[in-house]
Parts: C-alpha cells; sequence; structure tokens
C-alpha cells in the first residue's frame, strides 16, 4: 500500500485525512462542551426558579406555585433534549471518525463515500443553525474544504487503482 501524494495540496492526502478525522472529531468535542456548558443560560442564566415551601402566607394574597412548577419541569426537560441531541451528535462524529480513518488507512472508495455523504447530512442542520449562531459559520467553511479534501481522496483512490470496493477482502480470510 503505497501512500497518496497530491502534488497541488503539497501534502500526504492519506496522512491528511487521518489528520482530518482527528482534527473534526476534536471541534465537535468542542462544540457539545460548548453547548452543554451554555445550557444554563436558557432560563435567564439563573436557572429553575426556585420552589419554596416554607413561606408564611398572609390571608388575602396568593401565591403561584404552579408557575415556578411549571418552569422547571420546562427547564429539565430542555437539559435532558439536549443532553440526547449532544450525545447523538457525538456518537454521529465518533462514527464518522473511524469510518474517515479506516477508509484512509484501508483505501477504502466505499468508506470514503459513506464519509462524505454522512458529513453532507450533518452540515446540512448546521447550516441552518448558522442563521442563529454565527460562530458556526468558519466551522461550515472549513467543514465545506474537508469535503474537497475528501473528494480529491478519492478522486486519487479511484486513479490509482487500488480502491477496495468491499470492506472484505480475500486476503482477510481465515480459511
Amino acid at each position: 500500500m503505497s501512500s497518496m501524494y497530491h502534488s497541488v495540496c503539497d501534502l500526504n492526502l492519506q496522512k491528511g485525512m487521518r489528520i482530518l478525522a482527528i482534527v473534526d472529531l476534536i471541534f465537535a468535542t468542542m462544540l457539545v462542551f460548548y453547548e452543554l456548558s451554555t445550557l444554563h443560560l436558557v432560563s435567564g442564566g439563573s436557572g429553575p426558579a426556585p420552589l419554596i415551601v416554607n413561606e408564611t402566607i398572609t390571608l388575602g394574597t396568593d401565591v403561584d406555585v404552579d408557575s415556578s412548577l411549571k418552569a422547571s419541569s420546562t427547564h429539565i426537560w430542555i437539559v435532558v433534549a439536549t443532553f440526547f441531541i449532544c450525545a447523538i451528535y457525538i456518537s454521529l462524529e465518533f462514527w464518522m471518525f473511524r469510518v474517515l480513518t479506516n477508509a484512509s488507512k484501508n483505501l477504502d472508495l466505499v468508506g470514503c463515500k459513506i464519509y462524505f455523504w454522512a458529513r453532507v447530512a450533518v452540515c446540512i442542520p448546521f447550516l441552518i443553525l448558522c442563521y442563529f449562531y454565527a460562530f458556526l459559520i468558519p466551522l461550515q467553511v472549513y467543514r465545506a474544504a474537508e469535503l474537497k479534501l475528501v473528494t480529491m481522496f478519492r478522486n486519487e483512490i479511484v486513479s490509482s487503482g487500488s480502491g477496495e470496493t468491499t470492506n472484505i477482502t480475500t486476503n482477510n480470510l481465515a480459511i
């Protein structure tokens, strides 16, 4: 298995794909940590409204206990949903990391295609989020360049004729 050197980019594409996979996983982890660290800001930065139990009530005053319970349960559901979405996202990013590293290691054409389309599918919701979170725009530019490099790597595999069409080869089977 020879390493692929691209003269235009002046880099080893096979090593470059592994580096891209690592950097991508680091960016995803940083994004999840940022999202989880800003979770307390959902309710105005002070967290859910505290439920006061031992308060003396004077006659003729109304106490609104239901609103504090409602705010607390809404906040809990937002936290649970955010953790669930972040867990799915980081699992998907780790899976894509494994797909790209294995595709670059084995010169797997099918793995490159799977990674490309999975990355496109992940980028579409992030493009929508760029409207609300401007700090995601540089990440999307990076990912567009990453997709271009994956396409170049895929083309190098095809042109060299060393790409595998499946992940199972006869050399790996024990008879």
